[in-house]
């Protein structure tokens, strides 16, 4: 299983996301998350649902998070999110 928030982490949450059908549907929404103090340092992560699917990525520096429809959020953190941490 892959460490919460490594690279390989990341790697899984964008498999699963881009195997999801239907959230396409959604607005399109951008999810980006900092979490500080982890043992590897910052890290940085962000989902992307758009026209053109769905897929999970580390944020660049400098990017502009956007914000959507809650909605869809909470459906990629509560699907998705769980499948990538095995669960």
């Amino acid at each position: 299983m892959a460490v919460f928030l490594s690279d390989e982490w990341i790697a899984a949450l964008d498999g699963v996301l881009r195997a999801e059908q239907g959230l396409t549907e959604c607005a399109a929404v951008t999810v980006e998350q900092t979490v500080v103090g982890t043992p590897s340092g910052d890290v940085r992560y962000r989902v992307v649902i758009d026209g053109r699917g769905e897929r999970a990525d580390r944020a660049r520096a400098g990017s502009t998070p956007t914000r959507g429809r809650r909605a869809c959020a909470r459906t990629v953190h509560g699907r998705a999110g769980r499948d990538a941490r095995g669960h």
